[in-house]
């Protein structure tokens, strides 16, 4: 008996010194010990390791120069295993438990890992910007177009301009191309959130002219601004958007005469919508002399037919067919007046081969008496010279009077006397230049079949 009552007194007194142990009270989730790891070696004499609430605001990259909700926005996304104070930290889990924007605090919920040992603790963050009252976010409001999007793309001032209208433009709808603020009394931008565009409504939005200005009154929670907020907006940067380059159009056609042409092809060298404007060309400039480059000067107007001019604006056009493509089109036939030249050269006693070096008249002199075509689509369409034959164009309809040839120039390839049934010339020649061009060595090579008769 004695035995069992010693027993019972060494187990009461084992489980008194459990109770007490201090080591007990060691949760990692109790307030005692939150940011704390307990230490999983046997080992005592290795302190927990702990993560401050300066290890948390280096891992996120707080400014505190910024307001709360810019602060918070950086622990919305995983930023992964980061070095922080000699610690190996990954935060895994956020959560906001509580945020005072005007007193520019927030307390954050935060769990995760250090040095690969888990750990969870609530923060709290304070001294950053502080909102200003709400008549200050009013009277001090401002606004600028937002970085990073596509501002015409996404802003409808055809509706505004050219319908008139003024509905779809509420504060929501801005601010997907705007970015609106205030200041503090220290003058310190202070964003609006999600929550202040819903306390916000925009009035008397209009365009100016003369200032290319975007503006419209702001009145947030009740109190209007002290001044109407204004943009820069391009309107003809924003209509020449609207119109595209029809490449179709384009690739078909050489780039001289659409230049000469423009106020003829200009409209068929752009697609738009045409139930909504009407384009008019009104000038023309190659910006270089490759022959495949050109900007057209346009006017677009609603397509209602009215006189107002919504834009002007250039548009470069590229893709024109080469130069050297005439190759496949440019047909030359002799004449008369050729025969009577080359009868000054060749005589019924001529024998046939080379005679290339006979004919001493140049080429751009006789060329002129030759009869130039176009084979296109299936037609032959002629071509003729103009303006004291220094220009070589079409003079039969829009189908083909993108050919034109300025001041073009020739070289004769070779001359060679046929003698079949009869005696013919077999003339190659070939354009070297046009339209302020050299053309490259291959050059446009078309071949004039000369029938010689004595």
């Amino acid at each position: 008996m004695k035995k069992i009552f010693a027993l019972a007194c060494i187990c009461a007194i084992w489980a008194s010194c459990e109770k007490d142990d201090p080591t007990e009270s060691l949760n990692p989730n109790s307030e005692q010990t939150q940011g704390l790891v307990p230490d999983s070696n046997t080992n005592s004499d290795q302190p927990d390791v702990v993560v401050q609430k300066e290890d948390v605001s280096a891992y996120f990259g707080f400014d505190t120069s910024k307001d709360v909700n810019t602060a918070l926005a950086l622990t919305e996304s995983p930023k992964g295993l980061r070095e922080i104070g000699g610690k190996t930290i990954d935060i895994t889990q956020t959560a906001r438990k509580s945020k005072d924007e005007k007193a520019g605090s927030f307390i954050l919920h935060v769990s995760g890992t250090v040095d690969k040992k888990p750990f969870a603790s609530d923060f709290t963050f304070d001294g950053f910007l502080k909102k200003p009252e709400d008549y200050l976010m009013a009277t001090r409001a401002q606004g600028k177009w937002k970085q990073g999007v596509d501002t015409y793309a996404l802003f409808d001032f055809d509706y505004l301009y050219r319908e008139k209208k003024t509905e779809k433009f509420t504060a929501r709808y801005l601010s997907n191309v705007v970015d609106f603020y205030s200041s503090t009394t220290e003058g310190l931008p202070y964003p609006y959130t999600s929550e202040d565009i819903d306390k916000t409504v925009i009035s008397d939005i209009q365009y100016t002219e003369g200032s290319n200005e975007l503006s419209f009154v702001l009145t947030y929670s009740g109190i209007k601004s002290s001044t109407p907020i204004r943009l820069f907006l391009d309107k003809n940067d924003y209509y020449a958007r609207k119109v595209q380059v029809n490449t179709e159009f384009v690739k078909g056609r050489y780039m001289a005469g659409v230049k000469k042409y423009y106020d003829i092809f200009g409209g068929n060298t752009v697609k738009y919508d045409t139930g909504l404007y009407a384009v008019k060309a009104i000038g023309a400039n190659a910006p270089s002399s490759s022959g495949i480059e050109l900007t057209l000067q346009f006017q677009l107007m609603p397509a209602t037919g009215e006189d107002e001019v919504l834009a002007t604006f250039g548009k470069e056009i590229t893709g024109f067919k080469p130069m050297e493509d005439l190759k496949n089109e440019l047909v030359a036939n002799s004449t008369y007046e050729v025969v009577e030249v080359m009868k000054k050269y060749i005589k019924a006693d001529t024998p046939a081969g080379d005679v290339k070096n006979r004919i001493t008249q140049s080429v751009d002199v006789w060329i002129k008496k030759a009869g130039f075509s176009i084979r296109r689509n299936g037609a032959v369409r002629e071509l003729a010279w103009a303006d004291n034959q220094t220009v070589l164009h079409s003079t039969d309809g829009m189908d083909v009077m993108d050919v034109y040839l300025e001041q073009p120039r020739f070289e004769l390839v070779s001359a060679t006397l046929k003698e079949e049934n009869s005696k013919h010339l077999l003339l190659e020649v070939k354009l070297i230049y046009a339209n302020e061009t050299a053309l490259n060595d291959a050059g446009i090579v078309f071949t004039i079949s000369v029938p010689m008769s004595f």
